[in-house]
């Protein structure tokens, strides 16, 4: 099961994130420390305001109960 978690230290990880910004609308970055912010697949930053991101429930496993 996924969660949306408001954005902290954690989406920083140089990983790929689906988030959502403050427009509902939803994009799939990560965050780059050379541009110190959130960018597509392509290097272009993502200009919406980004205010949360999906990860999976803490304590699942993977499982989906």
């Amino acid at each position: 099961m996924m969660i949306e978690i408001p954005i902290d230290d954690a989406a920083r990880d140089g990983a790929s994130h689906t988030f959502r910004a403050a427009d509902q609308t939803m994009h799939a970055a990560s965050w780059c420390a050379a541009r110190q912010g959130y960018v597509y697949f392509d290097g272009t930053r993502v200009g919406p305001t980004l205010t949360h991101y999906l990860a999976r429930q803490p304590g699942l496993n993977g499982r989906v109960r």
